[in-house]
């Protein structure tokens, strides 16, 4: 059995009305793929100006630096504010920080920098590449789809 979608009602006198229920393709509005074919249509919206901006393409195509230490940073953002192409970052667990970066090439050697001069023990420094699953994890949170 899949996850699909229908309604079905039946009045006082007998007449019936149905809605979806015809599968991923035609209907299942609620279910992952029409999320996902929403989600993505509404990308390529923005890509050719009929749509407005998303914060669906953001993560689809953020250029992104992961990086590794063996430990956490006493003061991530003495190490990463200001520094060449970084956008911004966030920590992600111990020792795990992802930066948004406007160009990686420019930023990796200046990350690699400044963490050498904090005296971070880095363990990694590479870029970040999403799949379609990171993005829909990171839209309807890890609590939903760990119940998949």
């Amino acid at each position: 059995a899949g996850t699909g979608a229908i309604a079905f009602g039946q009045g006082e006198g007998g007449s019936t009305a149905r809605a979806g229920g015809f599968g991923p393709v035609l209907s299942d509005e609620g279910g992952g793929y029409a999320i996902a074919r929403q989600g993505l249509v509404a990308v390529v919206r923005e890509i050719d100006g009929r749509g407005p901006p998303t914060a669906i393409r953001e993560l689809l195509f953020a250029k992104t630096l992961v990086v590794r230490t063996s430990g956490p940073l006493p003061d991530p953002g003495r190490v990463f504010d200001g520094l060449p192409a970084v956008e911004g970052w966030r920590v992600d667990g111990e020792g795990l920080y992802h930066l948004t970066v406007s160009d990686q090439s420019a930023a990796a050697p200046a990350v690699t920098r400044a963490l050498v001069a904090s005296g971070a023990d880095v363990l990694s420094i590479g870029e970040s590449q999403h799949s379609l699953e990171d993005v829909y994890v990171e839209l309807i949170g890890d609590d939903e789809a760990g119940d998949r």
